[in-house]
């Protein structure tokens, strides 16, 4: 969204299924506590990880800047990815460790790998 369109916008309008995610209920907090937020997560609808800082207003709003993370995360699944599965021969290992390390990246409940000829 373009970003002067953003601004004045209900939070909640902007970004739909904020409560779904790390983001929503560090924003209520901030909101009711009127203390800083600092959160990092995935975001769905952009399909992209972020980092959000959010500080309270003194007019009772809320202030939020985000930083697209998602470059850093992919290098860090990456390289435990690598450091979880070198040390491991068999191939079972392997496809059940990176099947299991990318379900709890994606926050999925399952992860499944498949030979497709």
């Amino acid at each position: 969204a373009d970003r002067t369109a953003l601004v004045g916008t209900p939070l909640w309008a902007a970004f739909p299924g904020l409560d779904a995610t790390p983001f929503g209920p560090a924003y209520r907090i901030a909101m009711r506590d009127r203390s800083a937020a600092r959160v990092d997560g995935y975001y769905h609808p952009f399909r992209r990880w972020f980092r959000v800082a959010a500080h309270p207003l003194a007019d009772g709003g809320l202030t939020v800047a985000f930083r697209d993370t998602t470059a850093d995360e992919r290098r860090r699944f990456l390289a435990d990815l690598a450091a979880a599965t070198q040390p491991l021969a068999d191939p079972d290992a392997v496809t059940a460790a990176a099947a299991r390390m990318l379900a709890d990246h994606l926050g999925a409940d399952r992860c499944a790998y498949a030979e497709v000829e």
